[in-house]
């Protein structure tokens, strides 16, 4: 499958190795200027392309990078309305969304018809399941530097002020690690 993820936060990253050990091709992920360093290890992980949607035109990237087929699977991990929204447009007829980022800014304007017309199927994903043992198996292997997704890291004793500083989301901040 061709892939795009929007959003190379935890659940890009992570959505860039499940890609990758699915065998997809290419892997497209997409994120702001801000974050450069996401997108080198989103890189390290196995995506093949990154595109900054500040600087370029996103729509118009993935249909180069697809050779005008677009996406068999868009994976939308930022939260953001206008992410959710662009999403429709690099899916393929009869492709797959995967909604995972929650939109906590209440309701986005999705049109039906998106999804009628193009016969999508929209999934919603927390990022997360009770069976993880594929998971521990591409872990354990060690073929992913996973570790470089904890960015920070806080004693136990600082815990408030880590978790204020995790959701404070500075540009360099992936995952917050508390060590006891």
């Amino acid at each position: 499958d061709k892939v795009v993820i929007l959003g190379p936060g935890a659940q890009g990253l992570a959505s860039v190795i499940a890609a990758k050990e699915s065998g997809a091709n290419p892997i497209i992920v997409t994120g702001m200027s801000k974050d450069a360093h996401k997108f080198k290890l989103a890189k390290e992980f196995g995506a093949d392309f990154t595109i900054d949607v500040e600087k370029e035109d996103v729509a118009e990237r993935v249909r180069e990078m697809t050779e005008g087929k677009l996406a068999d699977l868009v994976i939308e991990c930022t939260g953001i309305p206008e992410s959710l929204c662009s999403a429709f447009g690099l899916i393929r007829p009869m492709g797959r969304l995967v909604i995972a980022g929650t939109f906590k800014q209440g309701e986005v304007a999705v049109k039906p018809d998106w999804i009628v017309f193009k016969e999508l199927e929209v999934v919603g994903g927390l990022g997360q399941s009770l069976d993880v043992a594929d998971a521990v198996r591409i872990i354990e292997s060690r073929r992913y530097p996973i570790e470089k997704i904890i960015t920070h890291q806080f004693p136990l004793k600082k815990a408030a002020e880590g978790m204020r500083f995790f959701m404070e989301a500075p540009a360099d901040s992936i995952r917050v690690a508390l060590i006891p």
